[in-house]
């Protein structure tokens, strides 16, 4: 009788987004992926779109055990926690003390809610999470965007273009090349708004395509006039000067408030006293319609894929 092979254990995939961990994107990728790998889920608890690769060094983050539908497990990641974040807490922490030596070989990131092509990419907070991946654990990293902000836009066939790629990383006949090629890089993948939108799977470069900041001028958050006048009110009882002192105009102003030329102000004109706030608001897209360029196939109904290089790629960290 021929001894009994032993069952090889599926291989596993860190999933993180920068939507938030009950984002409908990142529910469809799992469910996606769930059926071929164990999948295992970092993300933040609240949204943290544009975070670009920041990562948090002055403050403590918080990790919440959470179910994801076909996830083998799932923490949300809150105290501010970024993308970056999140991928780096997985890897080194959060699933480094399960018992399990198998390593994440790919990170997917997504499917985030709006495309991210051209100068997108320096700002994302989906690609910094899958770079960060594949740069920490010199694991492919894979970033997945729809192209639709829409509140009920279907994730599926995103979802289902993700998981063909990851197959084809990881299960493709050659021996694993494909998985050897890529480790340490990023795919940076877009997918059109609709399934019938979708053509074939397109090799493109990142072009200069990128959204105009639209800064418009909003009142004070609340409670920071109230926060800033009590902090005022505790100043004035500790100084030792009189409420006139206190009171006094600055000697760099006029009665108005307006102030008095100096070397940093006196080219700008209207110049006052005083605190703004302001917002960025997305514009218009200036779209890169060059050919051979991540925008230019997605207009055209392509999936684009382009591959990014991660710094220090190549090298895992983190022992």
């Amino acid at each position: 009788m021929p001894p009994r092979s032993r069952a090889v254990p599926r291989q596993r995939v860190l999933v993180v987004n920068d939507d938030g961990i009950d984002a409908p994107g990142l529910r469809a990728v799992v469910v996606a992926l769930a059926s071929r790998f164990d999948v295992h889920v970092c993300a933040p608890a609240v949204e943290k779109s544009a975070s670009s690769h920041a990562i948090s060094i002055h403050a403590p983050v918080s990790a919440e055990p959470r179910v994801v539908p076909g996830a083998a497990r799932a923490f949300a990641c809150g105290g501010g926690a970024t993308p970056a974040d999140c991928a780096m807490l997985a890897l080194d922490v959060l699933f480094a003390d399960d018992g399990d030596a198998r390593a994440f070989d790919v990170v997917v990131s997504g499917v985030n809610r709006g495309e991210n092509c051209g100068r997108h990419v320096v700002y994302s907070g989906t690609v910094a999470a899958a770079r960060e991946g594949a740069m920490r654990a010199d694991a492919v990293g894979v970033a997945v965007s729809l192209d639709s902000y829409a509140r009920d836009a279907s994730y599926d066939h995103a979802a289902a273009t993700c998981a063909r790629i990851v197959e084809a990383i990881l299960l493709g006949e050659d021996d694993g090349a494909t998985l050897r090629a890529l480790r340490g890089k990023t795919l940076n993948v877009n997918v059109p708004a609709t399934a019938r939108e979708c053509r074939q799977t397109c090799a493109t470069a990142v072009g200069a395509s990128c959204t105009r900041a639209r800064w418009v001028s909003v009142p004070d958050p609340a409670g920071v006039v109230a926060k800033h006048a009590k902090g005022h009110e505790k100043r004035k009882r500790r100084a030792s000067v009189t409420v006139e002192a206190v009171e006094a105009p600055r000697k760099d102003a006029s009665v108005d408030g307006e102030l008095e030329p100096t070397p940093s102000t006196r080219n700008i004109k209207g110049w006052r006293a005083g605190t703004r706030w302001f917002r960025n608001r997305p514009g218009s897209i200036t779209r890169d319609g060059t050919v051979g360029t991540d925008r230019c196939a997605l207009d055209a109904g392509f999936v684009s894929v382009s591959l990014l290089e991660t710094a220090g790629g190549g090298t895992r960290l983190g022992g």
